[in-house]
């Protein structure tokens, strides 16, 4: 199931600049790294590699169109 990312300035106030962007990415190969464990501090890590694919818009309205632009999302967790 592909994560999906929307960011619109009709629904968020706080984006006073007028982006706005809808983008999926689909995962294709996921990656679990151990856990990092130091005396004061432990953390895990899961990598997702895949592909990005979706629309983005800057201010000006312009609109920036792209599909199938590999790359990674990290999932971390630290514990301090």
């Amino acid at each position: 199931m592909p994560w999906k990312f929307t960011n619109s300035y009709l629904t968020r106030k706080e984006n006073l600049t007028g982006n706005s962007c809808e983008i999926e990415f689909k995962v294709l190969r996921y990656k679990d790294i151990a856990l990092i464990n130091f005396p004061a501090v432990k953390t895990f890590y899961d990598i997702y590699y895949g592909k990005f694919e979706g629309i983005s818009k800057d201010c000006n309205n312009e609109e920036y169109v792209f599909k199938d632009v590999y790359g990674i999302i990290e999932d971390k967790f630290t514990i301090w």
